[in-house]
């Protein structure tokens, strides 16, 4: 959820109409909608970037437990099977 919030929040500002203080610059420069687009996006997608790395690293050590869980799960059901299959 933190990263979906995050990037939205970051996605918002590559457009005129995602927040309210790019409608403002965009009416009171006059600029186009593509202009605006093709101006702020580079700067958004290193943003959008950027925030996953810093939530990947942030988040890391759970992404990884996870991983090890599903595979301790997965070698005791490996187990639970031979020794049925023993019976």
């Amino acid at each position: 959820m933190l990263e979906l919030a995050s990037s939205l929040d970051i996605g918002s500002s590559a457009t005129p109409i995602g927040n309210p203080q790019n409608l403002i610059i965009s009416i009171q420069s006059g600029i186009s909608f593509e202009e605006f687009v093709s101006g702020i996006l580079p700067a958004m997608l290193v943003g959008v970037f950027a925030n996953a790395l810093i939530l990947i690293c942030m988040f890391w050590r759970l992404l990884s437990d996870v991983q090890e869980e599903d595979a301790l799960d997965e070698m005791i059901a490996e187990e639970d099977s031979a020794v049925h299959q023993n019976l």
